[in-house]
Order: C-alpha cells, then sequence, then structure tokens
C-alpha cells in the first residue's frame, strides 16, 4: 500500500509540474559515490536495513564529468518547487552513483569489480544508466540516456522512476511474466515496448521465442505485435524472409513503409554501437548484402545524413550518389540530400549535385520548402539574383506560420550574408 501511495503521489506531482532545464543546485538529491565493492555491498545493506529501493547511476567517466553529472542532477531538482522531488528521491531510494569507462580494455582489467558490475547490469553504449534494486539488491529495473545528457533528460528520468516503483512496469518483472508464458496480447504490446526503451536488453530473444510459440504467426494481430515490438532484426528478418506469406494478411505499402524504416533502424544500430562509423563502404556493402532491394539505398542516404566529416562528406557524394540511386529517391528525399549538401558543403562540384537534385524535386511539385532548397542551393554558388526570385516565390507559397524564417533568409540575401551554418 505504502508504494501504491508514493506511486500516486509521484505521478500526480510529475503531471502538472513545469518540464523546462533550469538553473542548478546539487544538494538536494543524497547521492553516494560508491568508490569499491565493499562500498557497493554497504550501500546494498543499507537498503534492505532501510526497506528501500535502490537508484544507481552509473555514469561513463569518459563523456561526463563531475560538473556535468552534478549539473544533470540539479537540472531534475529544480524541476519541482518546495523540494518536492527531491524529498520524494530520498524518501523512496537510497542513491548513489558509479564512475566507470568504456572501450578501455587496460582500466577494465584494473578495476574488476567495476567491470563485474557493468556486465551484470549489462551496461550498453549509451552514456548514463539508471538502475534500480529491490530491497534485496534484486534488478528490477532499468533505464537509460545516450548522447545529449541534457535532452529531455526529466521526461525520461521521472518515466524511469514511475516504472520502477509499479511492478506492472518493471522490466525485469515483465521478463520473468514472459519466460513464465504470458502471451496476452496487451501484455505481450506492454511487454515489448517497455523492454526495449527502458532496459537496455536486446528483444530479439523474447522475440523469436514469441514466434516460434504461435501455431499460426500469419495474422494481423501478429503482425501489429511484431511490427511495433522495437525489435531491429528478429522481427525484421522474419518479415523479409516469409514476404509472400505476410502480403496475405498485410498490404503491400505496409510491408514496404516497414521494411525502410527497420532496415534504417539496423543501419542507425550499426553506425552508432559499432566501429562501422569508421567504415562506411563495408556498412553500405553489408546492407546490400542482407537486403538487396533496400539495404544500399538506405545505407548511402543514411550515411549522407551523418557524414560529419566535411571532407569526407565530399568524397561519399561524389562516389555514391550518382544518377542511378537518384532515379530511386523519392521526392522528400531528394530534397532532403540536397538540403544537407547545401549545409555542409562548400565544394562546388557537389553543390551542383545537390542542386540538380533540388531541381529534380521542383519538377514533381512547387512546394515552397523545395524552392527554398534550390534557392538556398543557388545563393550558395553565386547565383544571387535567380535565389532571390525564387526565394521570393517560396515566400509567397509558404503558410504564413512559417513566413517569418522564409523572410529572414530572403533578407539575408539581399543584404550578401550567409544563410548556412
Amino acid at each position: 500500500m505504502k508504494k501504491i501511495i508514493l506511486l500516486l503521489f509521484i505521478t500526480v506531482k510529475l503531471m502538472f509540474q513545469n518540464v523546462g532545464l533550469c538553473q542548478f543546485n546539487f544538494e538536494k538529491v543524497k547521492f553516494h559515490k560508491i568508490k569499491d565493492e565493499v562500498d557497493y555491498l554497504k550501500q546494498l545493506k543499507k537498503s534492505e536495513q532501510d526497506n528501500k529501493n535502490s537508484l544507481i547511476i552509473v555514469v561513463y567517466d569518459n563523456y561526463i564529468g563531475e560538473p556535468s553529472f552534478q549539473n544533470f542532477i540539479s537540472s531534475l531538482n529544480e524541476n519541482f518547487k518546495n523540494d518536492t522531488f527531491s524529498n520524494f528521491i530520498n524518501q523512496s531510494f537510497n542513491c548513489s552513483f558509479i564512475k566507470h569507462k568504456y572501450h578501455n580494455e587496460n582500466w577494465n582489467q584494473r578495476n574488476p569489480f567495476l567491470f563485474s558490475l557493468k556486465q551484470s547490469f549489462k551496461i550498453g553504449h549509451p552514456i548514463l544508466y539508471f538502475v534500480y534494486l529491490n530491497s534485496k539488491g534484486e534488478l528490477i529495473h532499468k533505464n537509460y540516456l545516450s548522447g545529449n545528457i541534457y535532452k529531455n533528460n526529466e521526461n525520461n528520468f521521472r518515466s524511469s522512476l514511475i516504472e520502477a516503483l509499479d511492478t506492472s512496469t518493471q522490466c525485469y518483472t515483465l521478463i520473468k511474466k514472459f519466460k513464465q508464458g504470458n502471451r496476452d496480447t496487451t501484455f505481450i504490446n506492454s511487454f515489448f515496448k517497455i523492454i526495449r526503451s527502458s532496459s537496455g536488453d536486446s528483444t530479439d530473444e523474447y522475440m523469436l521465442d514469441y514466434i516460434n510459440s504461435q501455431e499460426n504467426i500469419y495474422t494481423k494481430q501478429h503482425a501489429n505485435v511484431l511490427m511495433n515490438n522495437y525489435s531491429h532484426n528478429v522481427a525484421l528478418e522474419h518479415f523479409y524472409n516469409n514476404r509472400e506469406k505476410w502480403l496475405k494478411v498485410i498490404s503491400n505499402k505496409e510491408l514496404e513503409e516497414y521494411y525502410k524504416r527497420q532496415i534504417n533502424n539496423q543501419v542507425h544500430d550499426y553506425f552508432f554501437f559499432t566501429d562501422y562509423f569508421r567504415k562506411p563502404d563495408s556498412l553500405i556493402n553489408l546492407l546490400e548484402t542482407k537486403y538487396p532491394e533496400y539495404g544500399r539505398k538506405i545505407a548511402i542516404l543514411f550515411l549522407l545524413r551523418n557524414q560529419n566529416n566535411y571532407e569526407a562528406f565530399d568524397g561519399f557524394i561524389e562516389k555514391y550518389l550518382d544518377n542511378n540511386l537518384v532515379k530511386e529517391l523519392s521526392v522528400i528525399e531528394m530534397n532532403t540530400i540536397a538540403w544537407y549538401i547545401f549545409l555542409y558543403s562548400t565544394n562546388r562540384y557537389s553543390l551542383y549535385i545537390a542542386l540538380n537534385i533540388s531541381n529534380k524535386s521542383l519538377l514533381h511539385e512547387q512546394n515552397p520548402a523545395y524552392l527554398d532548397t534550390y534557392a538556398n542551393l543557388l545563393y550558395k554558388l553565386g547565383q544571387t539574383k535567380e535565389a532571390i526570385e525564387i526565394e521570393t516565390k517560396a515566400l509567397e507559397l509558404v503558410d504564413a506560420s512559417k513566413k517569418k524564417s522564409y523572410q529572414e533568409t530572403l533578407d539575408k540575401m539581399k543584404k550578401g550574408e550567409q544563410t548556412w551554418r
């Protein structure tokens, strides 16, 4: 009953509080810094004596220094007035944090305790984990942040707290229920969503179990489960290898959209969580081999959007953005690629390729966004008079809510100011 009351309390508070980032103060939530295994076991013993859950934040020291971590915690505290949030956390959890490095085998070997703990928690690539243990020291839930730790961190942390207190959403409680044979549709949909977004664990082993447990997987209901389960591997390969059977259940359009979305997600995982970001040629070849109809195009488009080395970016454009690929692009894809080249390239050859692609998009539709891209490319290539004419036309066609942005671009062109980053 105590946990139910606490859960209702935090849920109501979270619904009505402001979500913006605020100023910093590290004193409200009490975090103990775990130094070694003895210290860790003491904290678990304390939680057992206090009959509290443990909240352990695992921080990758490579990416987050002490001030940044303090600012992160403070930004959570300051969202709640009168210490409501920090008091709730202090009363509900014994809080600790561990600083850990990754991609450093020598360091791991010198710190066997932290290396072992990382493995037991199944800590992966995201840079900051929230790990929750019950009063017995058993893992009941985790959540994680990756990328910019200040982006949407409060919402992530709040939802994680709620899930960790509610036995119906604790990820490791759900795994136990799944392994016990629960295949109710409502439970399954919730299970896959929470496991993927909260625990950081792959859903693939559970998805394969789910597929194999069904007498007839080829139904609309099962299609909905598989297509919305957040699994990028097992479900995709099942749909891809059994296309004809699934076309009797769902439309070709649904299947095509699913393939493209999930293959793009797979490229994302290869790029950000393996060393394939250093080997774009290998990544393209891999995806083209796995998914001959879709892989090459999707991998190339993804890499064009994620080339941070601008020198390599121009070489990539010249090598891969050929006429055969352009013929496969949708109008939206044409505009997107042309816009990325406009933003990030100063190479005239690349800019003319983008101008040609942008022009092709305008042959399909005189969309103000496409006109804006074309005008900006002309402007960057020094064709100012024509650029102003096209941007003026875009301004006339665009919705009232976007006119301010287009007007600012037009004014910059007239003043000879830069319109790109």
